[in-house]
C-alpha cells in the first residue's frame, strides 16, 4: 500500500469520526434546548396561574376580617423540574425564578400561620385572649397583603424573562 493512500485513508477515517462526534453533539444540544424550552413553558404556565391566584388573594386580604379559604399557590411544576433546573442556562433568569418561588413559599408559610391563628381565634371564648389573637390575625393579614404586593410584579417580571428566553431558544 502506498504511504500517501494510507495517509488519505487515516485522514478520511479521522474526519468521519470527528464529523460523527459533532453530529452527535449537535443532536444532544438540540434535544437539551427542546427540554429547556419545555421546562420554561411549564414554569411560565404555572406562574401565570399564580398571578391569577395572587390577584384573588390580594382582593380578599385587602378587606379586614375577611375569612379566606385555604388556597395553595401552584408549586407542582417547580417541584417536578427541580432535578432539571440545570437546563436553565441563563443565570439571571434562574436566579429570578428561584427567588420568585422562594417568595411564594414564604407567602404560603404566612398564609398557614394566618389560618392557624384565625382558627384559634374563632374557637376562643376568652375576650382578652381573643383580642390578642385577633391582633396576630390582623398582623398576618397585613403581612400577606404586603407580600402579595411585592410578589406580583416579580412574578410578572420573571414570566416576561421566561418568555424572552423561550423566544431566544426557539
Amino acid at each position: 500500500m502506498n504511504p500517501s493512500d494510507f495517509l488519505l485513508e487515516v485522514i478520511a477515517v479521522f474526519v468521519g469520526v470527528i464529523a460523527a462526534f459533532e453530529l452527535d453533539n449537535y443532536r444532544e444540544r438540540r434535544q437539551e434546548t427542546k427540554e429547556s424550552v419545555r421546562v420554561l413553558e411549564l414554569i411560565e404556565a404555572e406562574l401565570n396561574e399564580n398571578i391569577k391566584l395572587l390577584k384573588q388573594f390580594h382582593e380578599l386580604f385587602a378587606k379586614p376580617e375577611t375569612v379566606v379559604p385555604y388556597y395553595h399557590l401552584r408549586l407542582i411544576v417547580w417541584e417536578g423540574v427541580r432535578g432539571k433546573i440545570d437546563l436553565i442556562k441563563n443565570d439571571k433568569l434562574l436566579t429570578d425564578v428561584m427567588q420568585v418561588y422562594f417568595a411564594i413559599d414564604m407567602l404560603e408559610r404566612t398564609l398557614t400561620v394566618y389560618k392557624e391563628h384565625h382558627s384559634t381565634w374563632i374557637g376562643e371564648t376568652s375576650t382578652m385572649v381573643k383580642a390578642a389573637i385577633q391582633q396576630r390575625v390582623e398582623a398576618h393579614r397585613r403581612a400577606m397583603v404586603t407580600q402579595i404586593e411585592q410578589l406580583q410584579p416579580r412574578v410578572v417580571s420573571a414570566q416576561t424573562e421566561i418568555r424572552q428566553e423561550i423566544n431566544r431558544l426557539s
